[in-house]
């Protein structure tokens, strides 16, 4: 598949999904297209009561970290 195929096809498929997940998926392609941003993720049940620093020298991708 070419590059304007993918695109295409993800243009397509975009258009029927929800809000919701077209908030993440902009969030996604913002944080992956600035990788000089500091990138802050809600930490669940957590959040307001423990933080997580990750320094820039720590490399591991979404899908690495989710199955772990």
């Amino acid at each position: 598949m070419t590059k304007v195929e993918l695109e295409t096809e993800i243009v397509q498929k975009i258009h029927f999904l929800p809000v919701e997940t077209l908030e993440k998926i902009f969030i996604f392609i913002k944080t992956q297209s600035d990788k000089e941003e500091v990138k802050q993720r809600q930490i669940g049940i957590l959040e307001g009561t423990a933080r997580c620093v990750i320094h820039d020298n720590f490399k591991i991708t979404d899908e690495e970290f989710f199955q772990l």
